[in-house]
């Protein structure tokens, strides 16, 4: 790693970390996913570890079909398999959600497709916040 400057190196060093540890950036994206669905579906009254316990098994089934995926696609050599694959599980994912907190109203599901959205793009800037204060200090 050459001395650009020091946000470089930061960041360098934190996705390095994200690439080699992708069970705690789960466990942490999973967090943040709890903490968007546990807002958007306050009325349920379920707490945030509750929430927090369905997402790692969601998270759970996401990495094995998500592995199964990815072998098809290099037994074959089409990647194409794996990046579909890849969809249809966060499809899944977003199904999951939704029934759990009750499959009769179509507006679970969006409110599930947004807080994946949210939950990722809060562990996105969150990481830059980290590169960020360690900068600063």
């Amino acid at each position: 790693m050459e001395i650009r400057n020091g946000k470089t190196i930061i960041i360098e060093a934190i996705n390095s970390w994200i690439d080699s540890h992708l069970g705690y950036s789960a466990l942490i994206i999973g967090f943040f996913m709890a903490l968007w669905t546990k807002i958007f579906f306050y009325k349920k009254g379920f707490n945030i570890f509750e929430i927090f316990v369905l997402l790692s098994y969601i998270f759970g089934v996401f990495f094995i079909s998500a592995l199964i995926f990815l072998l098809i696609g290099k037994l074959f050599n089409l990647f194409i398999i794996a990046q579909v694959g890849i969809y249809l599980v966060q499809v899944y994912f977003v199904w999951a959600i939704g029934q759990f907190f009750g499959e009769k109203n179509f507006l679970n599901y969006v409110k599930s497709l947004i807080c994946l959205f949210l939950g990722i793009i809060t562990y996105k800037y969150s990481l830059v916040l980290l590169a960020y204060l360690i900068h600063l200090f």
